[in-house]
């Protein structure tokens, strides 16, 4: 990768395959979180790829992040 960072979710794995342009891993930028997040269903077609958020953990209350949505899972199923 030409940026220091960590592996944050490997999607296939030793002796599977795989095809041209389908991830084999994810990576993160070092200094960067990645935020799971369960939306409820009736707001979930609002929420998209490339869409700008802002992030809150209650464990830092009066702290807020910026985000940016880079991945929403199918809702049954749970897959990208």
């Amino acid at each position: 990768a030409p940026f220091a960072g960590v592996v944050t979710a490997i999607v296939v794995q030793p002796g599977e395959q795989t095809q041209p342009g389908k991830p084999v891993l994810f990576l993160s930028k070092a200094g960067e979180a990645i935020v799971r997040a369960d939306i409820p269903t009736r707001d979930g077609s609002r929420i998209t790829t490339g869409q700008t958020a802002r992030v809150e953990l209650s464990e830092q209350p009066g702290t807020a992040y910026d985000a940016t949505v880079v991945d929403v899972a199918d809702s049954e199923s749970g897959r990208r």
